[in-house]
């Protein structure tokens, strides 16, 4: 090969070598080739590539064209591994000024973040349009909003009278605008050996606080109806202040059921930790448990679900600080027959007058419900992995998925488990949101999260029940009030006051206007599967001839927004029509404060419409009364 010394160029591999060896070889600003001990590779003319023990290559180039400059920042091995890289070291005489420069230009940008939440809401996106449609309603009758007892309600119960009305009141009280008016209560029954007075277990130090729940049995089949008495007194008082829905579910057979002797799950948190032979046990458990509570608390239990997350994988003694029991999709669907029969043999059955037609089955698709898992995608493949229950009329479903901004996979599985159910005898009627919480990790957007939450589950997923986790727990993420002590906090008996927290307004929101009985509505924005800019919660009351609009703004800018009411929608007899707002906007702190009414206007058309100002990282709830809906 002889190329033109003029029009070509040679491209040489060699093996790395010192510099001072380079002889003649054509070389950039004086540098080092090498590079991380890789070959070195360089430019020279035809005439100077004369080594037999090279490989040459010979390429097309312009004879101007230059070796690639390296990068004089990049540290060479032995740079490398001595750590006298160039860019530290010629930033040495001014190395503290540019860390300066570095932290001013962070702080720089957790400040505009900050500001841009705080001060978005005077930034207004233009005017958006939401469209209610008075026909075909995705719920026709919403069952309410609850919350589970366990395990505040051990707490709580053990508080003196008057403190215990404090927080009562404020979750359950009916007949109170302060209260978050919850008219559902799930009852936990307990299987564990129980606590002291300051919620630690009694036997084991794994357990979280107030989380060992005493079981009612003993192992000599012997009851202790006294065992928890602090969950029942809350309960009896919950119904007191108005609750008419309750559920009783498990976390777990009681501790001598169990294959690892404790109800935090097995050693190996993929294996069941019931033992088969004590199926029919722990069914007559639930079932004497349900009907005590009948007899002698004055409760009726509308609901029994007998696991908790059955599935997950993760009840294990060694990381679990509470209650939990793994059940494989077949076993559960196993246990359901001998449940059945032991609710049958505790005359459980209703007492229905000679007329009515209500049979046993019917009865039963109603009462039994599964599985209490922790996300849609969970519970189907629990369905198709053979966990279907004949004749199972409720399904409890967990919303962390949700809080993980996993709007579009939820919404998926949801559509699946439709399809799933609709192909079988018995199919779920009922689909209740049992468990979500710990919102509070989204700092200012805390509020917009659990608003958007319970929007996307009671459109998207059809809930026709929604349940908080925790009302009251020593997290911060969790909790939805805090209690302040006012003398000592160790001793659960003496005063304190309780505070509702940010989460406890945005919750009200909802729970103060969309009422059960009330008819959830499209619109059109229910439909859509992703993360929402403003999401829309629309409900009616056909008794009381009132609409409730509740609108997340999850933005971190003002929207201006309209609500155009479709042509089913009409003032009742010609009566002037009145809305009002109210608001949580925690950047300012609206806490459900009244703000200013919506503008109302109706058309030539005579369709009705309201036009408001969603500030950033809010919930604001319209109520429009004397409205009759097609």
């Amino acid at each position: 090969m002889n190329p033109h010394v003029d029009s070509h160029v040679v491209c040489v591999l060699a093996p790395r070598h010192n510099d001072a060896d380079d002889g003649d070889v054509a070389k950039s600003n004086g540098e080092n080739d090498g590079y991380f001990g890789f070959p070195r590779v360089f430019w020279t003319r035809a005439r100077q590539a004369s080594a037999s023990s090279m490989v040459a290559m010979s390429v097309q180039a312009s004879p101007v064209l230059r070796r690639p400059k390296r990068n004089p920042m990049r540290p060479s091995a032995s740079q490398k591994w001595t750590g006298q890289h160039p860019w530290w070291t010629a930033l040495a005489p001014d190395r503290d000024r540019v860390l300066l420069k570095i932290l001013q230009l962070m702080a720089a940008v957790v400040i505009s973040i900050g500001l841009a939440a705080r001060f978005g809401q005077y930034y207004m996106i233009p005017s958006q349009e939401t469209l209610i449609f008075s026909s075909r309603p995705i719920t026709s009758r919403f069952s309410g909003w609850g919350t589970s007892l366990a395990w505040w309600a051990e707490f709580v119960g053990r508080t003196s009278p008057e403190m215990r009305a404090q927080i009562l009141d404020l979750v359950f009280d009916q007949s109170s605008n302060a209260s978050l008016k919850l008219n559902i209560v799930r009852f936990n029954i307990g299987g564990s050996t129980g606590m002291n007075r300051h919620g630690e277990s009694v036997d084991d130090e794994g357990f979280r606080s107030w989380g060992a729940i005493p079981s009612f049995i003993m192992p000599d089949g012997t009851y202790n109806w006294n065992a928890d008495t602090a969950q029942v007194v809350v309960l009896q008082e919950a119904k007191a202040r108005g609750a008419n829905v309750f559920e009783a579910f498990s976390n777990s057979p009681p501790w001598w059921m169990t294959v690892s002797n404790t109800t935090r799950g097995a050693y190996y948190g993929t294996i069941d930790n019931i033992r088969p032979e004590n199926y029919p046990a722990f069914a007559e458990y639930l079932a004497t448990v349900v009907a005590h509570a009948r007899d002698a608390w004055g409760i009726t239990f509308d609901y029994l679900e007998p696991f908790n997350e059955p599935n997950s994988g993760w009840w294990k003694p060694e990381v679990s600080s509470q209650e939990g029991c793994e059940w494989s999709a077949k076993s559960q669907a196993a246990f359901i027959p001998f449940l059945v029969d032991a609710v049958r043999k505790a005359g459980l059955l209703p007492r229905l007058k000679a007329s009515q037609y209500y049979s046993y089955l019917q009865w039963m698709a109603e009462f039994v419900t599964a599985s209490d898992i922790w996300s849609m995608e969970s519970i189907v493949r629990n369905l198709q992995n053979g966990g279907w229950i004949e004749g199972v009329g409720k399904i409890n479903v967990h919303g962390y998925a949700f809080i993980i901004g996993m709007f579009e996979i939820t919404a998926m599985w949801w559509n699946s488990l439709r399809d799933f159910v609709s192909d079988r005898a018995g199919s779920a009627q009922e689909l209740w949101m049992s468990e979500a919480g710990g919102f509070n990790d989204n700092g200012v957007r805390s509020a917009a999260t659990l608003g958007a939450t319970i929007t996307q589950d009671l459109n998207i997923l059809r809930a026709s029940a929604w349940a908080y986790w925790q009302i009251l727990d020593s997290s911060d993420a969790w909790t939805l009030m805090k209690i302040e002590p006012a003398w000592v906090w160790w001793a659960p008996s003496y005063p304190f006051r309780v505070v509702p927290g940010p989460m406890f307004y945005a919750m009200q929101q909802f729970t103060s206007h969309v009422r059960p009985g009330d008819a959830i509505l499209r619109s059109s924005r229910s439909g859509f599967l992703g993360t929402c800019d403003v999401c829309v919660l629309a409900a009616y009351s056909s008794s009381d001839q009132r609409l409730t609009l509740v609108a997340t703004n999850t933005d971190a800018v003002a929207r201006a927004h309209r609500f155009l009411l479709d042509d089913g929608f009409a003032s009742v007899d010609g009566r002037q029509v009145i809305a009002e707002a109210m608001r949580t906007n925690t950047l300012v702190g609206e806490l459900f404060a009244r703000v200013d009414a919506p503008a109302l206007d109706q058309g030539t058309d005579r369709r009705l419409s309201l036009r408001t100002v969603l500030p950033a990282l809010s919930i604001t709830t319209l109520v429009v009364s004397g409205v009759r809906a097609a």
